[in-house]
């Protein structure tokens, strides 16, 4: 059963930080533990992103996996998408536990 209060998600970061927490994650086997072990805790306090609801352990993706994301990030259309994803947003994604890449690009359905 769904809590009747908003599951609220507050990010304080701009592109350019999240690129660099998502390298800290690469480099950093003490922070990626810190991170697993207490997922809320951790991306408040080194991360700015407060996250009522996260679960209470998580298992993040492997260093190759986040790197990928990272070099993604930094291209001009990330995702083959047409517009700038948020990178807190993919930042979000990793820090969750998540370690599928995002779906492709929707097939272009020019009928003209």
């Amino acid at each position: 059963m769904s809590s009747p209060e908003p599951r609220w998600l507050h990010i304080g970061i701009d592109d350019a930080k999240a690129i660099r927490l998502l390298e800290r994650l690469v480099k950093s086997s003490t922070l990626r533990a810190k991170l697993e072990k207490h997922p809320r805790q951790t991306l408040l306090s080194e991360f700015g992103i407060d996250y009522p609801e996260a679960p209470e352990t998580v298992v993040l993706p492997p260093v190759p996996t986040i790197q990928a994301y990272i070099d993604e990030l930094k291209k001009e259309h990330p995702f083959g998408q047409d517009f700038n994803i948020a990178h807190g947003l993919v930042l979000l994604y990793v820090a969750h536990g998540n370690g599928s890449p995002p779906p492709p690009p929707p097939p272009d359905d020019n009928d003209d």
